[in-house]
């Protein structure tokens, strides 16, 4: 889930200052004060299913990946990420999102996971939302390429060469 929008379309960054990146599983556990409360967030809108505990076991047990915006001042914002093998395709699926100035963020962080789904052979970038998704996530969404599912929004993953 992605926490609601009015806590991540603030502005305070400079675009070209954030960085996004992939933590590696042993520092997880470093990082993860510095990313609870935008987790938490978004676990939050999961309507009791998920609590940021929930999210930090996933990421310590499973094969659930947490992914940081950041810039060297500050964390901007976090992401928990996992495979999804359907039948037909594989999925690289943003579970968890949130964070703070999202707007600055948002370019960076899709194509930093488009481009991980490419070289781990997914077919497609999804996520999933409640219900009021398309008022709030499909108007930020609208211009990157997703298409609303059901309540899930993908973005195919081109094979480049």
């Amino acid at each position: 889930m992605i926490a609601d929008t009015k806590d991540i379309e603030s502005t305070e960054a400079a675009v070209e200052d954030i960085q996004v990146s992939l933590v590696p599983k042993e520092y997880i556990a470093g990082v993860w004060p510095e990313v609870k409360d935008y987790i938490a967030a978004a676990a939050a809108q999961t309507d009791g299913r998920y609590q940021a505990d929930d999210v930090y076991e996933l990421l310590m047990v499973n094969n659930y990946l947490l992914w940081v915006a950041f810039t060297a001042e500050k964390m901007h914002g976090a992401a928990v990420t996992c495979f999804l093998e359907y039948p037909g395709k594989k999925a690289l699926h943003v579970m968890f999102l949130g964070g703070i100035g999202f707007k600055t963020w948002k370019t960076e962080i899709i194509q930093v996971l488009q481009d991980f789904a490419r070289d781990s052979d997914c077919a497609v970038l999804e996520t999933s939302g409640k219900f009021k998704w398309e008022d709030s996530w499909g108007r930020i969404f609208k211009d990157d390429g997703f298409r609303p599912l059901w309540q899930t929004y993908e973005i195919p993953i081109l094979k480049q060469g």
